[in-house]
């Protein structure tokens, strides 16, 4: 399983873990990377297995790809989000190259693009 999360020091965490049968942790990978933002992170949304996507105060929509089993993390693409204030993000995969993305804070914008 994998947990990515963002908070107001611009960072993101990814932590991949997997769990026993009886639920016990089985092991634990936790990776930070720090300034992957100019302001602090306010929705992240997977797209797919190792691919995600990220919104900040900086009016930054970025999309981060994580290659299972190593440390990096790179950024596939960046936009600019023209949206004041914003406060969460939501992505649909309407086929296997387009995606409609939804990024709200005090207005919306919602983008049509072909997948990262």
């Amino acid at each position: 399983m994998t947990v990515v999360s963002g908070g107001d020091d611009n960072g993101i965490f990814l932590a991949r873990f997997s769990l026993a049968e009886n639920f016990h942790l089985e092991k634990v990978q936790i990776l930070k990377f720090p300034n992957a933002h100019g302001s602090s992170v306010k929705g992240i949304k997977f797209v797919a297995f190792n691919l995600f996507g990220t919104v900040s105060s900086d009016q930054r929509l970025n999309f981060w790809e994580w290659t299972p089993g190593t440390t990096s993390l790179r950024l596939q693409k960046s936009y600019i989000a023209e949206v004041s204030d914003i406060s969460s993000l939501d992505i649909h995969q309407e086929s296997p190259n387009k995606l409609m993305i939804s990024v709200v804070g005090n207005e919306q914008l919602v983008l049509e693009t072909q997948a990262a």
